[in-house]
């Protein structure tokens, strides 16, 4: 069995130094550079136990101490990490980038860690026992690392319900970690948020209200005003109803990137609707890969956006950025033991 020496060298110590100040005890930095170089360790399981029995030197119980009950500050440990993403040239938040919100879920058994319920975790693609957490995550063609996380707490785990102090949903989260990074000086062109998010009218006002621009996914199913053919006048539709509207050639070809370096060619095209709960006409962009039957593409997504100077292939390309984030926790999750 290889194991880790957790000892200063030229390589790792540079790093770990930049976080010296952090700690308000002695042994908080050789357990901090414990746990991480057990986190890049090449192992099956990645929990404190089997961290603690790889690495030379360092006992289970100090370990456990440093995760669960040593006095530092998580917060202020990310903020140093965000700091110093924005102090390299190579990794720096640039206008062109996007800001990610998003969830990722954890399966866990018992109910015994705080959060635990049965909700819809993603890693699974069903219902079942597990965390949830809201993401923030900055992505652009050059780089793309995690912003912050915030954990969804369901209502049963509080005295009050939905109706105690301390209960937030999830889009109340997201907010708060779109307002985190604006407060922390990133740079992004838009919020970037999937359809779960999209649908909600109240969090698309949040974002205007904020002046923030985004390009959110809206779902098939959302409910809009058009006059579509046959009607007298505007009637109640399914967005996806709405593509009626367009003939083929509306659409105009854009290539977007595939995370494996690869791209694809998509078609994009635009319809003028009223939202339902939103105010006036808004554009939605849509992104098919069959210009000629669109209705029949399952793969068609809905974009909105409050930027009007962009054009429909840049909100598309917007959009894409968004798998970084995907791409990302399957990665977290898999190398990292974030879905431990």
């Amino acid at each position: 069995m290889d194991c880790i020496v957790n000892e200063p060298d030229p390589v790792c110590a540079p790093f770990f130094d930049k976080f010296a100040d952090l700690w308000s005890r002695p042994n908080q930095s050789q357990c901090f550079a414990a746990y991480v170089r057990g986190l890049l360790a090449r192992m099956d399981r990645k929990n404190v136990e089997a961290i603690s029995n790889r690495t030379v030197g360092q006992a289970y119980q100090g370990l456990h101490h440093f995760l669960t009950e040593s006095p530092w500050d998580g917060a202020e440990l990310n903020r140093r990490r965000v700091e110093l993403l924005e102090a390299d040239p190579r990794t720096c938040s640039r206008p062109e980038g996007v800001l990610i919100l998003d969830d990722s879920g954890v399966p866990k058994k018992g109910e015994a860690t705080q959060g635990v319920k049965r909700q819809y975790i993603g890693q699974l693609g069903k219902v079942a026992n597990g965390q949830v957490f809201v993401t923030s995550h900055y992505a652009e063609g050059r780089c793309h690392w995690p912003v912050d996380l915030l954990p969804y707490v369901p209502d049963n785990w509080l005295a009050g319900g939905k109706a105690d102090p301390a209960f937030r949903t999830k889009l109340e989260l997201a907010l708060e970690l779109a307002d985190r990074a604006v407060g922390w000086g990133l740079s992004f062109r838009a919020v970037v948020a999937d359809a779960w998010y999209g649908r909600n009218a109240v969090f698309i006002k949040e974002l205007e209200e904020r002046s923030l621009p985004y390009v959110v996914e809206l779902e098939a199913t959302q409910r809009i005003f058009a006059r579509l053919e046959g009607d007298i006048a505007s009637n109640e539709h399914r967005l996806k109803e709405a593509l009626s509207l367009l003939e083929p050639k509306d659409f105009r070809p854009v290539r977007l990137k595939n995370a494996d370096g690869t791209d694809r060619e998509v078609f994009v095209a635009a319809l003028k609707v009223k939202i339902k709960k939103l105010p006036g006409k808004r554009r939605v962009v849509v992104v098919t890969h069959r210009p000629d039957d669109p209705e029949a593409d399952e793969d068609s997504r809905f974009l909105l956006s409050n930027v009007v100077q962009l054009r429909n292939g840049t909100v598309a390309r917007l959009y894409a950025l968004r798998n970084w984030v995907e791409v990302f926790y399957r990665e977290a999750k898999c190398d990292l033991g974030a879905g431990q």
